[in-house]
């Protein structure tokens, strides 16, 4: 017997040898990871390149502007959906 729990050192090997196949499943994840790793750095990089070229103001510019558009087309969506009533039956009640 070897070891504290009645284990054979055949048994022990033999568990801690790796399954066949399981490398190449290693390696694509190790691959995914780097990859994943590597374009949360480039996102980060570029985003920070970004805004260290581009004047804060026009930025501020930009993003009122489509603040701006995003409520004119909320409010449209909003008031269409409500209905129009026709001109024929606005004179009759008017």
């Amino acid at each position: 017997m070897h070891g504290s729990r009645g284990q054979s050192r055949r048994d022990f090997t033999a568990r801690t040898t790796p399954i066949v196949g399981t490398a190449p499943a290693l390696c694509k994840v190790m691959v995914m990871r780097f990859l994943l790793i590597s374009s949360g750095v480039l996102l980060l990089a570029s985003t920070g390149a970004f805004f260290l070229f581009v004047p804060p103001l026009w930025i501020a510019t930009v993003v009122l502007m489509l603040v701006g558009l995003t409520s004119m087309f909320g409010l449209g969506f909003h008031l269409g959906g409500q209905g129009m009533v026709p001109s024929e039956t606005a004179r009759n009640h008017a």
